[in-house]
């Protein structure tokens, strides 16, 4: 039985609908560090690496009316200290933590008299 529950992400507590999600843009990968790097004698690089429970987190929200932006815009006022419920694919379940993220770029257009904001990634990395 799974603890899905219709979202996969909460940032600043706002609720990413899935239907401000671009299909198959959300995404996320777990931290690695390196530890070791060496080549051999066949000149082929290695790497010796440990997973770190830090997590990335992207995906894009779609176009957009002003109306539906404004509903967003308190999940994007912080980037630093950002908390962030996510759906972890790796346990299927969800997971809290505290993320900073790259400050999104609006970029918006008008059509019809109407202000739009065009398709916008987010990316999100745990501290």
């Amino acid at each position: 039985m799974s603890d899905y529950l219709g979202y996969r992400v909460i940032v600043n507590g706002i609720t990413i609908p899935e239907t401000m999600m671009i299909r198959e843009s959300f995404s996320t990968t777990p931290g690695e560090r390196v530890i070791y790097t060496w080549v051999d004698a066949n000149q082929f690089t290695h790497e010796e690496v440990s997973e770190t429970p830090k997590m990335s987190i992207e995906f894009s929200i779609r176009r957009r009316t002003l109306a539906e932006h404004e509903a967003l815009l308190d999940a994007f006022e912080f980037f630093q200290n950002v908390y962030v419920t996510y759906w972890d694919d790796r346990s299927c379940t969800y997971k809290t933590g505290l993320f900073k993220m790259d400050p999104p770029q609006f970029v918006t257009f008008v059509e019809m008299d109407e202000l739009w904001y065009s398709a916008t990634a987010i990316q999100l990395t745990e501290y």
